[in-house]
């Protein structure tokens, strides 16, 4: 006869480490606890995060490119840097 295993605890440490470790049950088959399999697998987390920074990267890029323009009107007008 075959003994059944206890069920693991949830391996959630949180945002940091100082926190500790969930001690709830595990969902059957995964890593990590119902509470806690929410929050780290939120649909569509990466992809938001991913169009964010991309957005940032474009301002910025804007940004330096109006700079660019700028010194390069100045120099234009005989102004040194």
């Amino acid at each position: 006869m075959i003994a059944k295993q206890p069920a693991p605890k949830c391996t959630y440490i949180g945002p940091t480490a100082t926190q500790g470790t969930c001690s709830k049950l595990c969902i059957e088959g995964r890593s990590y606890c119902a509470e806690h399999y929410s929050i780290v697998y939120q649909k569509g987390t990466a992809n938001r995060k991913r169009k964010k920074d991309i957005k940032r990267a474009n301002a910025v890029w804007d940004f330096e490119s109006e700079i660019n323009s700028i010194v390069e009107e100045l120099e234009g007008e005989g102004l040194t840097f």
